[in-house]
């Protein structure tokens, strides 16, 4: 008797893998921490196929596959999806390696979309194509990402509003925020982010409002490079003026104040920018001592130590 019941008990601590929709008529469906390994059609028998948030957070899973969110149609002999107005699905807190470029190819209205705290480490081009006119929000904050494929972030993302790619392990920027039309946030914060790249052959082109924002604090700075934003103009002109259009937070960077950061500090320092609400006023030097905790807009140019093999632009 003893034994049966404790038989009882344990099965009932015992998370239950497939059919956990009880009730059909839910649209808000809650299945996080219930040990799935495994996203597959079993799960999901008896939910709500108008079901506008799914909730898979705090589980074991660790592939998304093409199929993930769609149902096999035995008339028809092709999938078709299992969530017809699904608008948020929440995948955080699992075990995630892979994404397959169709997984989001059934869930066509998702306009928000949470796969933070999971162990991905690049994002595969073409992954968010199938619902680039619906997302608006995309958090892959505490991965192990350290690439990005070449055509993720592209004009067709066209709702794209807010992306954290916090905490991960990126060594480059792009120019990823200035492609997508929509872009209001784009949080590249707490990498190892180091220099500024242009592997997409974007050339600047922002006008007003300049209305994105792009957090690279904690990141990994040093030595500026005056050829990372030359880079993204026809000319090797005088970027400073335009780096305020970026809106990048480049702060609580271990920044190196020698002279291959004389040139943009001497010019921040007689321009618009000393009077400006920007954020270039606030960056401060790490290095070397003597600067240290210095704001650059307030360091004394005479107190620079210059290597005459520096490139300067205008002599």
């Amino acid at each position: 008797m003893l034994q049966r019941l404790m038989l009882s008990i344990l099965l009932q601590l015992i998370p239950f893998v497939s059919a956990r929709c009880s009730d059909p008529t839910v649209t808000d469906i809650n299945m996080s921490n219930l040990g799935i390994s495994e996203i597959n059609e079993s799960l999901f028998q008896n939910c709500n196929p108008q079901a506008y948030s799914l909730d898979l957070s705090g589980n074991k899973i660790t592939l998304i596959n093409a199929t993930a969110f769609a149902s096999y149609d035995d008339r028809i002999h092709n999938y078709i999806p299992l969530f017809y107005q699904l608008k948020t699905l929440n995948l955080n807190d699992n075990k995630i390696i892979s994404v397959d470029p169709n997984a989001f190819k059934y869930t066509k209205v998702l306009n928000t979309l949470y796969i933070r705290d999971n162990q991905l480490k690049v994002i595969e081009s073409g992954m968010f194509d199938l619902i680039g006119d619906t997302l608006v929000t995309l958090v892959m904050s505490n991965n192990q990402i350290s690439s990005i494929g070449m055509s993720v972030f592209h004009t067709n993302i066209r709702k794209l509003r807010y992306v954290d790619l916090s905490h991960n392990k990126m060594t480059y920027m792009e120019a990823w925020p200035y492609i997508p039309p929509s872009i209001v946030v784009f949080n590249l914060s707490n990498n190892d982010v180091n220099k500024f790249t242009n592997h997409l052959n974007w050339t600047y082109d922002l006008t007003e409002p300049y209305f994105t924002y792009v957090d690279l604090m904690y990141n990994n700075f040093t030595e500026w490079d005056n050829e990372w934003f030359w880079r993204y103009q026809n000319h090797k002109g005088n970027y400073v003026f335009e780096l305020a259009n970026y809106r990048l937070k480049l702060t609580n960077n271990p920044w190196n104040c020698d002279c291959h950061m004389y040139y943009i500090i001497s010019t921040i320092q007689e321009s618009f920018y000393r009077f400006a609400q920007s954020e270039f006023i606030h960056i401060e030097c790490e290095h070397p001592a003597n600067l240290r905790k210095k704001r650059i807009i307030d360091v004394d140019l005479s107190t620079f130590v210059c290597d005459s093999k520096v490139d300067f632009p205008f002599g």
